[in-house]
């Protein structure tokens, strides 16, 4: 009998071994696995739409400023910029993305984008141990409205100023919320020269300034 156990020990050892032990599938396909390749922990969206290779990086820099949150909460904020978004409401589908937190003084910078249409969503992200920075569904989530396409269709290099953005988010209806600024004077659109990159710090708002702030 004991040599039984032995031998049956020995059979599921070696069968083992050959074999990493497998929670769902790879991360190659967003799923986590145990043992194998470490999983990557990204915060938020993965670039490139989870498609593998190289993604696209051509500096170009979307910052700006909070001015008022509907309805007012202390949860944290997280703004979401997705180049060539082909799904709006799903955020599976695009060229390429990159994720920042809203700053403790309200205002936000999101770096290293590639040239294109640009949709910039805010997440009403959760608070304490459920804060993930990924839209879940359910999140109540803000998209900005462009309505003259000042953000479609960018050249590499393009530094966008969203000034003084208000955000109404819909509790009810989590992916109705909106962010709106007052005019288009408020959403500036610049070329980056080429003597600013590569640089570590964030460049003033613009060169003149924003417009005055409204009270």
């Amino acid at each position: 009998m004991a040599w039984g156990v032995v031998w049956v020990v020995l059979f599921l050892f070696w069968c083992g071994c050959g074999n990493e032990l497998e929670l769902g599938t790879s991360t190659e396909d967003g799923t986590l696995r145990i043992g194998g390749d470490p999983p990557t922990l990204r915060f938020g969206a993965q670039t490139g739409g989870g498609v593998s290779g190289a993604r696209p990086v051509e500096e170009t820099t979307v910052r700006g400023n909070i001015f008022n949150t509907r309805p007012p909460s202390l949860r944290p904020l997280v703004v979401f910029v997705f180049v060539d978004l082909r799904d709006p409401g799903v955020f599976r589908d695009f060229r390429d993305a990159e994720v920042a937190s809203v700053e403790d003084d309200r205002t936000f910078h999101v770096a290293n984008l590639a040239a294109g249409s640009l949709t910039v969503v805010f997440l009403l992200d959760q608070a304490g141990a459920n804060q993930d920075g990924t839209i879940d569904p359910g999140d109540p989530i803000a998209i900005f409205h462009d309505p003259h396409g000042l953000l479609q269709n960018l050249p590499a290099m393009s530094d966008v100023v969203l000034s003084d953005v208000e955000i109404a988010f819909n509790l009810e209806v989590p992916e109705n919320g909106i962010a709106t600024v007052g005019s288009d004077a408020h959403i500036f659109v610049a070329r980056k020269p080429l003597a600013s990159l590569p640089s570590s710090d964030p460049p003033p708002l613009s060169p003149a300034g924003p417009p005055p702030r409204r009270r």
